[in-house]
C-alpha cells in the first residue's frame, strides 16, 4: 500500500495549493481539537500525516494546567494507524470540574500545536456562554471567516456545532483557494475521510478547535443531502451502492475525525445528555438519522400520522426522561431542523396553496412535536431552550402548543423558545418574501434574518437565557467586518422571547398587549377598512409593506382615545399580490395584519 501522503504529494500539494499544509506543524498538519466536556473529562484529538500508510504510530500525550507544561495532571501514548485513518482520540478522565487544561501530541520528537480546553462546572456558576454553529460549506470561493472571528473570542465555554459540519458535494476551490477534496460527490470511506482532511486543513477551523471544545451533532450533508434513517434524496442506490453502507462510511469518518465521545463500543448513535451543573443541562438529539421517517409533501395528509416520526419512539422516550428527570434550571436542546411552526396564507403565484413551507422539518412531523409540546406543558417543565441549525438563516422564536391559545406578550401558550444561529457560510431562504411578512402570519417568531451569515452566542445565567447573533460582512472575501443584532432573551420560568432591550431583568412582569388590527374585506379591490382596537389614549401611525418587506407608504392616524375605531385606507393603486399593515402607537406597542390586494 502505498503511503498517503509522502513527501513528493505534499510538494504537489503546496504548489498546486490544493491545501495548506504548514510544514512546521508535521506531522500534526490538522492541529488538535477538544470536545465532549464534562465535569472530570473531556476527549482531546489529533491526525497524524503518515509518511508510511502501513505503519502504527504511536501518538504521546500531555494534559497539563499551564500552557508550559509544569503541571502536568495526565499522559499517556495512543496508537492509531490506516484502520481509524491516523486519528488519535483520548477520552482524559479524573480531571478537575471547571477548570481551564492545556493539552499537545508528540511524535519522533515532533509537538503538535497546544490545545486549551476546559471542563464543565458542577457546581452552581455565575453564566455559561456558547457560541453556536452550523452550516459551514466550503466551497465555491466561501471563506471560515465566521470560525475566524469566533477564534479570536475569549469569552465563551464551548462551541456547539449543529450540523453541516461538511458539505457532500463535489468539491471546488475554496476562497483561501483551497481545494475540497475529492472533487466529486463523497460515497466510500475514502472520500469522506478525506473530505474531513481537506476542511481541517483550513487555519480558522484549526484554530477554533484548538481554543474551544466542541459539542457536535450531526444534520444531513455529512451523509447526504435531505438524508433519513433508511434513505436520502440526494442517494441513488444503482449508482452509488447501498444506503447502508454510505451511511456506515460517512459515520465512521465522522466518529474518527470529530471530538464526540461514542455512547458505547461500535455505537454511531449521537444522542445524549450533557450535564453542566444546576445551571444546565445540554441534551444532543438526532432528528435526522436515529430513527426518521422520510419527509412527505407539504400537502400530503401523511404529515399528521401520528406513526410517523422524526425521533424514533426510543430517542422521544429517552428526550421526555431527561426533560422530567432534569433538575438544571435550563434545559437546552441541541437540535438539527426548526422546530416551532412556520406556516403561511396563501399568497399569490409565490405561495398559491398556503400552508407550511418545509416539511424536512418539524412541520413535517406535526404528531411528535405536540406530543412534545404537550409533555412540557402537562409537566409544568419550564425553561426549555432549543438550539437548531439547517436553514442558513437567524431566528428567535417561541415554541406555540398548536393546542393552546398564544399571547406573544405574556407568552401564554408557549412551551419553550427556539433560537436558531444561522449559516457559517451556506445559502440563504429558499422563498422571496419578507421577514416581516412571516412574522405577522407566525406571531411566534419573534426574530429572522435571512440574509446574514455567522453564529449565535447563547448565555445563560439564573435570570435569563439570551440569544444574540454575530455576522459577518462577507463569506466570499477574506476581508471583513462583523455586526452584533439586537439580543433577545427568556426570563426564568416564562418561556418566551422578548428583546432584551424592552425589559429590565429585576423587573420583567409581561403584560397584554394594549393595541390590536383587523381588516376586512380580505382580499380586498379597492378600499380596505382598518378596525383598531387601543387600550390607552395615544398617536397612533400605520405602515405598508409589499411581499418583499419593503415599506410602500406610511400615515398618521392621530391621536386616538381608549376604544375601537375604524379607518378606512385606498388600496386601489396597489398592484395585486400580498401586504402587510402594521399599526404602531407612542408607546411602543404594534399590530399587523396581511391582506391581499386582487
Amino acid at each position: 500500500m502505498k503511503p498517503l501522503f509522502s513527501l513528493f504529494s505534499l510538494l504537489v500539494i503546496s504548489v498546486c495549493g490544493y491545501a495548506q499544509f504548514d510544514p512546521s506543524l508535521a506531522p500534526f498538519h490538522h492541529g488538535v481539537a477538544s470536545g465532549e466536556a464534562l465535569a472530570d473529562k473531556v476527549i482531546i484529538w489529533t491526525h497524524v500525516t503518515p509518511t508510511d500508510s502501513t505503519e502504527t504510530y504511536n501518538v504521546n500525550w500531555q494534559v497539563a494546567t499551564d500552557e508550559a507544561f509544569t503541571n502536568i495532571v495526565a499522559n499517556g501514548m495512543f496508537p492509531t494507524d490506516v484502520s481509524r485513518d491516523f486519528t488519535v482520540k483520548v477520552d482524559v478522565a479524573d480531571l478537575d470540574a471547571n477548570t481551564e487544561y492545556f493539552y499537545r501530541f508528540e511524535l519522533n520528537g515532533e509537538h503538535s500545536l497546544i490545545g486549551e480546553t476546559r471542563t464543565m462546572p458542577n457546581g452552581m456558576v455565575d453564566n455559561l456562554r456558547f457560541a453556536v454553529a452550523a452550516c459551514a460549506s466550503f466551497g465555491g470561493g466561501f471563506w471560515f471567516n465566521a470560525y475566524h472571528h469566533l477564534a479570536q473570542r475569549n469569552d465563551i465555554e464551548a462551541v456547539i456545532h449543529l450540523g453541516d459540519y461538511i458539505y457532500e458535494g463535489g468539491g471546488s476551490p475554496s476562497g483561501s483557494g483551497m481545494e475540497v477534496l475529492p472533487n466529486h460527490e463523497i460515497i466510500s470511506l475514502q472520500d469522506y475521510r478525506q473530505r474531513y482532511n481537506s476542511y481541517r486543513l483550513d487555519s480558522n477551523l484549526r484554530e477554533v478547535h484548538r481554543k474551544f471544545p466542541f459539542y457536535v451533532v450531526w444534520d444531513d450533508h455529512e451523509i447526504a443531502n435531505d438524508s433519513w434513517a433508511t434513505g436520502a434524496q440526494n442517494h441513488q442506490p444503482a449508482t452509488e451502492g447501498t444506503w447502508e453502507d454510505r451511511l456506515s462510511y460517512a459515520q465512521q469518518a465522522y466518529f474518527e475525525w470529530l471530538p464526540i465521545r461514542p455512547k458505547a463500543p461500535d455505537s454511531y448513535s449521537i444522542y445524549r445528555k450533557i450535564p453542566m451543573g444546576p445551571l444546565a443541562d445540554l441534551i444532543m438529539i438526532d432528528t435526522r438519522i436515529e430513527a426518521r421517517d422520510s419527509a412527505v409533501d407539504v400537502s400530503d395528509p401523511a404529515i399528521d400520522d401520528p406513526n410517523r416520526t422524526i425521533l424514533g419512539a426510543d430517542q422521544k422516550q429517552w428526550l421526555k426522561d431527561q426533560l422530567i428527570n432534569s433538575t438544571a434550571q435550563w434545559k437546552i436542546i441541541g437540535n438539527q431542523v426548526m422546530m416551532a411552526p412556520l406556516e403561511m396564507p396563501v399568497i399569490p403565484v409565490v405561495f398559491p396553496q398556503g400552508g407550511i413551507l418545509n416539511a424536512d422539518q418539524w412541520d413535517g412531523y406535526r404528531a411528535d412535536r405536540t406530543e412534545l409540546f404537550s409533555f412540557l406543558h402537562d409537566n409544568n417543565i419550564d425553561n426549555t431552550v432549543v438550539i437548531t441549525g439547517d436553514i442558513h438563516t437567524s431566528w428567535g422564536n417561541d415554541l406555540r402548543h398548536p393546542n393552546l391559545s398564544y399571547d406573544p406578550n405574556t407568552g401564554e401558550g408557549s412551551v419553550g423558545v427556539e433560537f436558531i444561529c444561522t449559516a457559517l457560510t451556506s445559502g440563504g431562504f429558499p422563498i422571496s418574501i419578507g421577514e416581516q411578512l412571516i412574522t405577522v402570519a407566525n406571531p411566534h417568531l419573534k426574530y429572522i434574518d435571512f440574509v446574514k451569515k455567522g453564529y449565535l452566542v447563547l448565555d445563560i445565567d439564573q435570570h435569563r437565557a439570551k440569544g444574540h447573533w454575530v455576522y459577518v460582512s462577507t463569506v466570499t472575501e477574506g476581508a471583513y467586518t462583523t455586526s452584533t443584532s439586537n439580543a433577545w432573551v427568556s426570563i426564568d420560568g416564562q418561556n418566551f422571547l422578548r428583546p432584551e432591550s424592552a425589559l429590565a431583568v429585576a423587573d420583567a412582569v409581561p403584560v397584554p398587549s394594549t393595541l390590536g388590527l383587523s381588516v376586512f374585506p380580505n382580499p380586498t379591490t379597492g378600499v380596505l377598512n382598518l378596525r383598531i382596537e387601543t387600550m390607552e389614549s395615544s398617536e397612533l401611525m400605520y405602515i405598508l409593506y409589499d411581499l418583499l418587506g419593503k415599506e410602500v407608504s406610511r400615515k398618521n392616524i392621530g391621536k386616538q382615545n381608549r376604544g375601537t375605531f375604524s379607518k378606512e385606507m385606498d388600496t386601489a393603486y396597489l398592484p395585486n399580490g400580498l401586504y402587510m399593515i402594521r399599526v404602531l402607537d407612542t408607546h411602543g406597542n404594534e399590530a399587523s395584519s396581511l391582506f391581499v390586494k386582487e
